[in-house]
Formats: structure tokens, C-alpha cells, sequence
């Protein structure tokens, strides 16, 4: 992951790590190039997995070794995924035999495979959809407050985004109430300013964004928009809420002269082809710790710096906060990270979503409020 060659999406935070040293079987010492305070979040990332010494990019992409209670048999991140139960996994053998992890990228037709029993689980759908399965024994749902969000990017070095007035009158003319209220169902969402911090985290930031269409108007007269101003956003089906979310968004920065054309585009190809290839997207991402989100989003050198903001003085205040031994002190300065992201960032990110998950009712030991990475899987079960 810290290999530059491998530009693994993680090297923005764990790029920091010089050297793991084996202590003990049961202890391992991690090397720091600089300080970060809050690194056992870090290690804790999904992506952030043991692997045996000597192992390549080709052998982790091709033929993974890793220690979880299952191993990979078969590998198709765009079809099938099958792992079997490793039976020497040190905890003992996982109840299960296997599980298959099964693609589709379009949303729909992942319901229709929840509906049809071709699948299990469902890592999570749009809550307005839930009422598809109300009333169905053959399946239960969960609900769990979560960091995840969906966002409209627009990249700060394209025009006529680069201009920071500009950005702020794009995000400022949203009422976010309505559009979380629109998008999720009333109580299965909660406001954000921008900040891709969730409200469970410890340094979220509790700023304040109602609609302003006046102050979005002015902002865009001083940047030289007094007509107002058309944008293309390119969105797809891929995931829940893309579509809407640019169709709501469009009829409600209207009257702040905000003309908005929606570029629909294909769900199979949009992470390689659209996302972060064109000047304004839609994207989705998961919940992350503060450190984490901050730095793999915003930081310069950062392999998904969605909206290419590459500042060297908002990379200090990151590293300032990473090294703040103090946790009050530490908070303040992340607090004030997010603070100037709403001020000038070219990310519009109007909600955390409360997650529906959708789980088969053979399914046990699947249980809220764990998120899809800190399920136990060596102890779920499946009722036959």
C-alpha cells in the first residue's frame, strides 16, 4: 500500500508508515515517518490488511494470502467472488462453508436479486425502497447510522470551478434539509455542511448551511456571472440517489441563476471513465475516521483527491492535526479543516445517510450497528 508505484488510494494515510517490525507472534511495531495520533483508526481500514512478507501488487490483486477466517478460491471483482472457510483459521473454523460476493453494478437489478432469493444480503439500499420488503418473514431490515454520503464534485482547477466564490455559491444555494429529506425519507438522514465527517465522530465539525439564494446570487455577480451560470454534472445509476441527487439539485439552485444540464452515463465503467475524469460528478463514499477521510479527499499528493484541491497550506493544518498530542487542541484544528472546506472546498456533500441493510431472515449473526467491514463473519450463520 505505501509502494508510489502501487498508488494505492491509502498511501495518503498510511504512506507515513516506514517499517512494520514483527515483536512478537501477537505484537507488531509500527515505524512513523511523522506523528499521527490517531494511527490505530488507520490501521483498522478495511483495505489495511496483513499480508505475507514479499507479497507484490500482482500476487494481492491475482491470488490474495491474508489471515481472515475465509480464503479466496476464486476472484472476480466484476462477477463472482468465492471464499471458502480456511479451516486453520485461529479462531477455529467460521460456521459457514463459503460466501459468494457477487457484482452488480445497477441498482435495480440488485433489488430484484434480494426479491428473486438469489441473494442474502444487501450491504445497503435507497430507505424510500425498503417498502418493498415490509411485511416479508423471509427477510429483515436494519437501520445504522453511518458516515457514508453522496456528493456532487466539482474539480477546483477546471473553470469555472477554480474559482473559490463560484464553489461556495454552487454548495450554498442547496437546501439540505429538503434535498436529504427528497433523497432519503424523512429520519434517514442527517445534514452536512460539506464536511465528509459524520456526526459519531469525535472532531465533527456542527457547522451551520441554509439555503442562501441571495448570497449564492451575489458570490456569483462578483466572480463575473451576473447572468447566472450552466454547469453539466455527469451521474449514472450505479448507486443509489446519483441520479436524483443532481435532480434535485437542479430544481433547487434555479432561482439562484444555477442552470444546471444532467449528463446521465452508463453505471457499467463510471468509477474508471467518469468519476474524477470530468469537470463535475456525482460519488458516494463510505464512512471513514476523520483522519482517514480528510486526508485521503482533500490531502495534495492524495490518489482520490476527487476535487483536485491542492493546497500547501491546508496540507499543513492536516499534518498539524495529525501531530496534536493534545486531544482538545486536536480537535479545534480539525473543526477549523472543515470549517474552511464549507468556506472554499469544491465538494458539495449535503448528508450522512442512515443505512438500510438488507439481510435474509436465514441469515443470523448479522446484527446492527455493525458497518459491512466490522461484521463477524466467522460466526454468521444460514439457516437451510
Amino acid at each position: 500500500m505505501t509502494d508510489p508505484e502501487f498508488d494505492s488510494p491509502v498511501r495518503a494515510v498510511l504512506g507515513i508508515v516506514e517499517k512494520v517490525e514483527a515483536v512478537d507472534p501477537l505484537t507488531v511495531r509500527f515505524h512513523l515517518s511523522s506523528p499521527e495520533a490517531d494511527f490505530p483508526q488507520l490501521a483498522g481500514d478495511y483495505r489495511a490488511v496483513i499480508l505475507p512478507d514479499g507479497m507484490t501488487a500482482e500476487m494481492a490483486r491475482d491470488a490474495p494470502v491474508g489471515t481472515g477466517p475465509f480464503k479466496v478460491e476464486m476472484l472476480s471483482p466484476e462477477g463472482t467472488t468465492r471464499l471458502a472457510a480456511f479451516d486453520g483459521y485461529y479462531l477455529g473454523r467460521p460456521k459457514l462453508d463459503a460466501v459468494e460476493i457477487t457484482a452488480i453494478a445497477d441498482a435495480s437489478a440488485r433489488l430484484q436479486a434480494m426479491i428473486a432469493d438469489q441473494v442474502d444480503l444487501l450491504l445497503t439500499i435507497d430507505p424510500k425502497q425498503g417498502r418493498l420488503f415490509e411485511g416479508n418473514p423471509d427477510v429483515q431490515m436494519q437501520r445504522i447510522p453511518s458516515g457514508d454520503w453522496n456528493a456532487i464534485d466539482f474539480q477546483t482547477d477546471v473553470k469555472p470551478f477554480d474559482d473559490p466564490r463560484v464553489r461556495k455559491a454552487l454548495r450554498i444555494a442547496v437546501d439540505r434539509e429538503e434535498m436529504t429529506s427528497l433523497l432519503l425519507g424523512n429520519g434517514n438522514g442527517v445534514v452536512a455542511c460539506d464536511t465528509p465527517v459524520w456526526p459519531g465522530d469525535l472532531y465533527y465539525w456542527q457547522g451551520d448551511c441554509p439555503q442562501d439564494i441571495e448570497g449564492a446570487r451575489k458570490l456569483l455577480a462578483e466572480a463575473g456571472y451576473a447572468d447566472g451560470i450552466d454547469v453539466e454534472i455527469a451521474t449514472s445509476d450505479v448507486e443509489e440517489n446519483m441520479v436524483q441527487i443532481v435532480e434535485v439539485y437542479q430544481q433547487q439552485v434555479a432561482e439562484a441563476g444555477i442552470r444546471v444540464k444532467l449528463k446521465m452515463t452508463s453505471s457499467d465503467g463510471f468509477w474508471d471513465n467518469v468519476w474524477m475524469q470530468t469537470p463535475a460528478f456525482v460519488d458516494s463514499w463510505g464512512q471513514r475516521p476523520a483522519t482517514q477521510v480528510l486526508n485521503e479527499v482533500y490531502r495534495s499528493t492524495a490518489a482520490w483527491n476527487v476535487s483536485n484541491w491542492k493546497r500547501k497550506d491546508f496540507d499543513e493544518m492536516l499534518d498539524a492535526a495529525r501531530s496534536e498530542p493534545d486531544p482538545v487542541r486536536r480537535k479545534a484544528i480539525y473543526e477549523k479543516i472543515q470549517e474552511v472546506l464549507f468556506d472554499e472546498g469544491g465538494m458539495l456533500i449535503p448528508y450522512h445517510k442512515v443505512l438500510l441493510r438488507v439481510v435474509s431472515s436465514r441469515v443470523k449473526g448479522i446484527e446492527p450497528p455493525f458497518v459491512t467491514e466490522n461484521i463477524d463473519w466467522q460466526n454468521v450463520t444460514i439457516d437451510n
